[in-house]
């Protein structure tokens, strides 16, 4: 009897092994009808969709995420007619361990709408049908849409879209690769968070995009308009030989690599480098056009490239000094740190020493207007055979080597000051306000 009781207990375990496994099977589960995800008339079978289950969206059919649901993987099959897809309403989640792929439609459209609500996935695949008005897209306003790969267009990309509409936030951890349509109607953010190398599709519709790549950075693609904020908060990002021009702030917690001087780089708004920033265009030697401010916190290295700037009011400085050897301005700008120019200072704008800010020119002084008089400031042409700028100086300090010619230099109302091996003639009587002091290794002949 004992032996047939264990014998019944074996064959028992085994059954209920069987049919636990069974239950942990991934099913195959395909829409019967529009409707609710957590309907069960929605679905061939009459079960809803669990985690782990791969589900198929037929032609013709919407599924309303209503709730918290998950799957494996979502196909969005084929349409024919009218639309399919799926939309998630606000407030609730829809979690995909695996992929989510869509099929170009051949009437009609395919979309899967996150709107205020929440999408996680593996990776997502937009493909573009040849005729124009069959679309597939992926859309959200307020909502996330959260992937830990990549998400990919193929086919035709005018009928491949990804469109945000509001201030909605994507995380990607892999590519936002290009061949697609994105289209940007508000606030929102694409934020590239991966912990591998990452690509930055050429679009020209960003809106916001921030950089939180853990190793291996993010890298540009091809020609990119930011029409946004670019926040470099975590790693790198690397602009190489293409055009790249960002319409809103840029801040640097992180590295921004300019690694070609191939393609304008342009920054219409403030850039500003935070402590522990870095600023690297020394590879690149790229010309740089900045149409805000310049604030330098940070590490800021300018390669050898012409930087532009060409805003109105606006100011150089932070708390650490700005080295840039070649500056135009075309617009109006005030150093309020220091500021180090060691090869040409250019333009046909306005350049303001402030109180308290130190500009050291290197080499030529071709700017049309030098405003040095606000007290105090100084000015300290450092180079070789300079001519100084004519106009009023608060402090004026002539060192380096060589002859400094002072041209129609009248007024210095401060400090004039002589050093290193440097010999000056002034051309017209000066009046200076403070003292003279000539170095041991300088001259002045009046």
């Amino acid at each position: 009897m004992r032996q047939i009781r264990n014998l019944l207990l074996v064959i028992l375990c085994a059954v209920f092994i069987a049919l636990a496994a069974a239950d942990t099977q991934a099913a195959n589960i395909a829409s019967a009808q529009s409707g609710n995800w957590d309907a069960g008339t929605t679905w061939i079978g009459g079960v809803p969709p669990i985690a782990g289950d791969n589900v198929t969206i037929a032609s013709s059919h919407t599924i309303i995420v209503a709730v918290d649901v998950a799957a494996a993987t979502i196909t969005i099959a084929e349409n024919a007619s009218g639309t399919n897809g799926i939309f998630v309403n606000a407030g609730a989640r829809l979690v995909t361990s695996g992929s989510i792929t869509m099929t170009a439609p051949t009437s009609g459209t395919s979309t899967i709408g996150v709107g205020a609500g929440t999408l996680n996935a593996a990776s997502i695949t937009i493909p573009g049908s040849a005729t124009a008005g069959r679309n597939c897209v992926v859309s959200v306003s307020t909502g996330i849409i959260t992937v830990t790969g990549s998400i990919a267009f193929t086919g035709t990309a005018a009928q491949a879209q990804f469109i945000s509409t509001d201030a909605g936030t994507v995380n990607i951890a892999g590519n936002f690769e290009n061949g697609g349509t994105l289209v940007t109607g508000g606030t929102g953010t694409i934020n590239f968070n991966g912990s591998a190398a990452q690509t930055l599709g050429a679009y020209t519709t960003y809106n916001n995009v921030a950089i939180n790549n853990t190793s291996g950075g993010v890298t540009l693609t091809g020609t990119t308009t930011i029409g946004g904020d670019l926040a470099v908060m975590t790693g790198n990002f690397s602009v190489g030989p293409y055009a790249l021009t960002v319409s809103g702030s840029t801040s640097v917690n992180g590295t921004l690599s300019i690694t070609s001087a191939t393609g304008a780089k342009t920054f219409t708004n403030n850039v500003i480098i935070s402590s522990g920033g870095l600023w690297n265009n020394a590879s690149g030697n790229a010309a740089v056009s900045i149409a805000g401010n310049l604030q330098n916190d940070g590490n800021f290295i300018a390669g050898t490239g012409v930087y532009t700037f060409a805003g109105a009011a606006k100011a150089i400085g932070g708390v650490n000094a700005v080295t840039i050897p070649n500056l135009t301005v075309t617009g109006t700008v005030a150093n309020n740190g220091s500021l180090n120019v060691s090869t040409a200072l250019a333009g046909s704008g306005t350049l303001t020493n402030s109180a308290y800010a130190m500009l050291n020119i290197g080499g030529t002084s071709g700017i049309t207007t030098l405003t040095a008089s606000a007290g105090p400031n100084t000015v300290n042409y450092s180079g070789a055979a300079q001519t100084v700028k004519p106009t009023t100086y608060h402090h004026l300090t002539l060192s380096g080597s060589g002859a400094k010619t002072i041209t129609n230099v009248s007024t210095i109302n401060g400090n004039l000051t002589l050093a290193g091996t440097c010999s000056a003639t002034t051309a017209i009587a000066t009046t200076i306000g403070g003292s003279l002091s000539v170095g041991a290794n300088a001259s002045l002949t009046a």
